[in-house]
């Protein structure tokens, strides 16, 4: 019987193996092995096992003894082959090596994603190294004095069908290079803005007309080194030389517009928060943040400006607007201009509707843009309807959408419907997304779009009551299409009826104009009709319709599909939904998706649902003859005529069966429909047509 090697025994069995292997250094090969399966997961162990995982730990010391005392960055993207590195794997390595230090992980993970690059697993290990004088590796583990932290990350991924492994290499080096600059300055980066808060602090205190501003942005400032924004990048501008750290030693000088020309003394605005077009690549995903500075001497008079780019940290981004420096100013403006009482209830939902807004959108928006998203937010909470805001930056390169509506009504696939509208109406490359539960048990989603150029003239009002529509509920929009149909009066007693009928399954494949129409048919079987069909287009597949079969027991589908075929209608696949009322049980809604190879069966629909009625009650055989209704857009009753003009023909002694007759007049099928009107205009009695004239 085979015995699977455990995780333990797996371990002990390969660092003996790597002790003994004859190289001069297998005991520092050893200590390296050790550390590497300390932290590999079993789903690492046991994907590789025993067959390769000792030529691959051989393979990758080697490399990694000799570039660790570089400290430098190196990045190795290969195919493990035998010939060069003593094992062979169905897929790609991706190694990187450089002096530990935070976001190396996660903006290596960030770099795999947004390439497209599919991991299958992956290792990270801290490694204790020691070196000697010349920067040789000597040691892996030792007194705490001696060790350098060495960070070494290996990947197992999936290059695709086209793998390009430098262009891999070069990208990541350059990723890590950014997340190196972008901490070794860090601490010299909350230093300097922290220096920057505390001139502001004496500024405010020079002169009173400058204390309000001034003092506001030394809170800000301090609030930002407190914690709430990674400082990736410093770029400062003092109007003869230019200072930079972090990212910006890697990237181009920034627009300076804002800095130029402002004399002083200080006033609002002094500092500007915004979104960049510029997605992240160090730490974690979305638009960097860039934040805009003037600064001033100790007299009050212009010294240049700051660009600060990095990401609000999730504490900031969790903390209540109204309690942050500069956004505060907006609440209480707001507040001011509501002439609410403080404490009140209407104060207090102000309060609660501003806190719910996004922290990003706070800071870039216009005071009047806020007192109207406020009042859609509290309508929202209070009223339990369902509203939306959208709304565009100056630029025309972001949005803000805002959806508010009843808790109990939110969904992940909603919340994807409303993500996807905003991608394709404002051809947006970037949406992401933020969730806020009201007090009073509203949910608010707030959105960002982005794209790789300005949105253009988007129809706001359009794109707004699409995200209505699409956040209201499945039963508000049932109610709303009934009453549109049947009346307020009778359309609101149809709804009390059935509105607890249809199961979540069935609302969330079924829009509810179609439910209006099922809820006649069914109506219909109830007061006695056997079965019911309704033919409608397929919401997404184009030229393809929805067959709707109603009946009071389920059908067996293998005496449907053949009536259905006989039709000349493909059946692409079949769903059913079981439905009672209080008092009646038994209701099926059996759904065919249905096509019938030309794009054309809803051009048939009166005559294919008719001719379905009619073999439904036996009033017409079910045979492929049936296809005329599709092919020729006959209705039943001039198929059945050439039917009966065959079965006459058959008792002349014509010997030509049904599948030729069926074939030339479906092939003909304009001739055929010639035909049919013509037997029409000559014998059918309710045309008013003299004898001449047919």
């Amino acid at each position: 019987m085979q015995r699977h090697t455990g995780r333990a025994e797996l371990i002990d069995r390969l660092i003996p193996e790597l002790e003994r292997d004859q190289v001069r250094d297998s005991k520092l090969m050893a200590a390296f092995g050790r550390a590497v399966l300390r932290r590999a997961d079993d789903r690492y162990l046991f994907r590789h096992r025993l067959t390769t995982l000792s030529s691959q730990l051989r393979d990758s010391f080697s490399w990694v003894s000799e570039h660790a005392g570089a400290k430098e960055i190196h990045v190795r993207v290969f195919k493990p082959i035998t010939e060069v590195h003593g094992y062979e794997l169905d897929g790609w390595v991706v190694e990187t090596l450089m002096p530990d230090q935070p976001f190396i992980v996660d903006t290596s993970k960030l770099f795999l994603e947004r390439a497209g690059v599919r991991t299958m697993n992956r290792l990270s290990v801290i490694l204790p190294a020691v070196f000697d004088d010349s920067r040789a590796l000597t040691q892996i583990g030792g007194a705490p004095e001696n060790i350098e932290q060495v960070s070494y990350a290996r990947t197992f991924v999936d290059l695709g069908e086209h793998p390009d492994p430098e262009a891999v290499t070069h990208a990541l080096a350059e990723r890590l290079t950014l997340a190196r600059a972008a901490v070794s300055d860090f601490s010299e980066m909350v230093d300097l803005v922290s220096n920057w808060s505390n001139a502001f602090g004496e500024l405010s205190a020079k002169n009173p007309d400058w204390q309000d501003p001034c003092s506001e942005v030394a809170d800000f400032l301090r609030w930002l080194a407190d914690d709430n924004f990674v400082f990736m990048g410093v770029f400062r501008d003092d109007g003869s030389e230019a200072g930079r750290l972090g990212i910006a030693t890697q990237s181009d000088t920034p627009d300076g517009a804002f800095f130029a020309n402002h004399a002083g003394p200080p006033d609002w605005p002094i500092v500007r928060v915004g979104k960049s077009n510029q997605e992240s690549l160090v730490h974690r995903g979305g638009k960097v943040d860039e934040i805009r500075v003037r600064l001033f001497d100790g007299d009050g008079n212009s010294a240049g400006g700051a660009l600060i780019r990095g990401l609000f940290t999730f504490k900031g981004l969790g903390e209540s607007g109204g309690q942050i420096p500069i956004v505060r100013r907006t609440l209480a403006a707001v507040l001011e201009e509501s002439e609410t009482v403080p404490g009140s209830f209407e104060y207090k939902a102000l309060v609660n509707a501003f806190n719910s807004l996004p922290v990003e959108y706070l800071f870039e928006a216009d005071r009047n843009t806020v007192t109207e998203l406020l009042e859609t937010v509290t309508l929202g909470d209070s009223s339990r309807e369902i509203y939306a805001q959208l709304v565009l930056n100056d630029d025309g390169t972001s949005a803000y959408a805002f959806v508010v509506f009843p808790k109990e009504e939110y969904s992940d696939d909603m919340r994807a419907s409303l993500e996807a509208l905003l991608r394709r109406e404002l051809n947006a490359s970037y949406v992401d997304h933020r969730v806020h539960l009201g007090k009073y048990g509203a949910m608010a989603l707030h959105f960002y779009a982005t794209g790789a150029s300005d949105f253009g003239t988007p129809d706001i009002d359009a794109v707004r009551d699409s995200l209505v529509e699409i956040g209201t509920p499945w039963s508000f929009r049932l109610r709303r299409a009934l009453e549109e149909r049947q009346g307020e009066s009778e359309g609101a007693e149809t709804f009390a009826r059935w509105c607890h009928t249809f199961s979540e399954v069935y609302t969330n494949a079924t829009l509810p104009e179609h439910a209006v129409r099922d809820i006649e048919h069914l109506q219909a079987v109830l007061n006695g009709d056997s079965v019911r069909f309704e033919l409608v287009e397929h919401p997404s597949a184009e030229g393809h319709a929805l067959l709707r079969i109603y009946s009071l027991e389920h059908m067996d589908l293998t005496s449907l599909l053949p009536v259905i075929d006989n039709f000349g209608i493909v059946v692409v696949e079949q769903s059913a939904f079981e439905l009672s009322l209080a008092r009646d049980s038994g209701l099926t809604v059996n759904t065919l998706h249905v096509h019938d190879g030309n794009d054309s069966i809803l051009e048939a629909r009166d005559h294919l649902i008719d001719g379905l009625r009619a073999v439904s009650a036996k009033r017409m055989r079910s045979d492929r003859l049936n296809r005329l209704m599709t092919a020729a857009n006959l209705n039943w009753k001039e198929v059945d005529l050439f039917r009966a003009l065959f079965g006459y023909s058959r008792l002349l002694g014509h010997q030509v069966n049904v599948e030729i007759v069926q074939k030339v007049l479906c092939s003909q099928h304009e001739l055929t429909s010639d035909l049919a009107t013509l037997f029409r205009l000559r014998f059918e009695p309710s045309e008013t047509l003299s004898q001449n004239d047919r």
